[in-house]
C-alpha cells in the first residue's frame, strides 16, 4: 500500500493564510472622524457626558406610562359580524346579519303621561280599569280555573263562576263590567272582587262572575275574563234583599257599557 504523506506546500499555505489574517486584524488602523463628526464630539458639554443615567431614567419613565391606544377590528362574513378590541381580544360588539332587525324603541306617550307597566298596576289598583286598557292598548284580563265556590250566589238567584287570581295584580275590591272568553265565545256579565262581606267574610280575596247568559259545566275549566269598567266598591249590605236589589242595578249599568262597546 502507498503511504500517505503529508504535503509540505500544504502546510505552509495554510500557515500563510492565518499570518495574513493576524496582520489584517492587528495592524488595521482605525477610520478617521470627519472634520463634521470630530466638532460634534468636542462641543458636548460637561453636563451631557456626566449625566447619562438621568437621560437613561427619564426614558424608561416615559415608556413605562405609555398607554396603547385602543383599536377596533371587525370580522365578518355572509352570517356574522364581530368587532374585537386589542386590549385583551375583548368582543366589543356581535351582530347576526340577516336573521332580524333590531330598532329601539322610543317612549310611548298617551297626552304627557308615560306608559309603563308600574303606571298600569297603579290604575289596576286603584280600580281605574278603563284608563288602564287605554294604556295597555286592550283590555286588562285575567285567567283561570273556575273553582268550587260557597254557592251562595244561586241561593239569592246569581250563579257565578269563581277563579282565584292570587297570582295576579290585585284590582280594587268592588263589582266591575266583565266579558268571559271561553271556547272561543264571548259571555257578558259582571264580576265581584273582594271577600263577600255580606255573607261573612272569605279567607282570601275570590273573583266571582255572574254571566247573564249562563253556561254549563264550567267547575275546573279555564276562562279569560276582562274588564271593562269599574262600577262600584265591595260593600256589606244588612239584607239580602238589599244586595239582590243592588245586583240587578248593577247589571243594567253593565248592559249599558256593553251596548257603548258594540256602538
Amino acid at each position: 500500500m502507498e503511504e500517505n504523506r503529508i504535503d509540505p506546500y500544504q502546510i505552509v499555505g495554510f500557515l500563510l493564510l492565518i499570518a495574513c489574517a493576524v496582520w489584517v486584524f492587528y495592524f488595521t488602523p482605525e477610520p478617521a472622524l470627519n472634520i463634521d463628526e470630530a466638532e460634534s464630539v468636542i462641543e458636548l458639554s460637561d453636563d451631557q457626558v456626566s449625566k447619562p443615567e438621568e437621560n437613561t431614567k427619564s426614558n424608561d419613565l416615559e415608556f413605562s406610562i405609555t398607554e396603547i391606544q385602543q383599536e377596533l377590528i371587525t370580522l365578518e362574513n355572509n352570517d356574522l359580524k364581530l368587532v374585537v378590541s386589542n386590549k385583551g381580544g375583548e368582543i366589543v360588539e356581535s351582530v347576526l346579519k340577516n336573521y332580524f332587525d333590531t330598532q329601539v324603541a322610543k317612549q310611548k306617550k298617551i297626552g304627557r303621561k308615560k306608559i309603563s307597566s308600574t303606571e298600569i298596576r297603579k290604575l289596576i289598583e286603584m280600580g281605574k280599569i278603563a284608563q288602564a286598557n287605554i294604556l295597555l292598548g286592550r283590555n286588562w284580563s285575567v285567567t283561570g280555573g273556575v273553582i268550587s265556590g260557597d254557592k251562595l250566589g244561586r241561593k239569592i238567584g246569581f250563579r257565578t263562576a269563581n277563579i282565584n287570581i292570587e297570582n295576579c295584580i290585585q284590582p280594587l275590591r268592588g263589582v266591575y263590567a266583565t266579558q268571559v272568553y271561553y271556547k272561543n265565545r264571548t259571555y257578558n256579565g259582571i264580576s265581584n272582587f273582594g271577600i263577600a262581606p255580606t255573607f261573612g267574610k272569605k279567607n282570601s280575596n275570590v273573583l266571582e262572575t255572574h254571566l247573564f247568559t249562563s253556561i254549563k259545566n264550567l267547575y275546573k275549566k279555564n276562562i279569560k275574563v276582562e274588564f271593562l269598567k269599574f262600577l262600584r266598591k265591595e260593600k256589606k249590605f244588612r239584607t239580602k234583599k238589599n244586595l239582590t236589589d243592588q245586583i240587578k242595578k248593577d247589571i243594567t249599568i253593565a248592559k249599558k257599557v256593553f251596548k257603548n262597546v258594540r256602538n
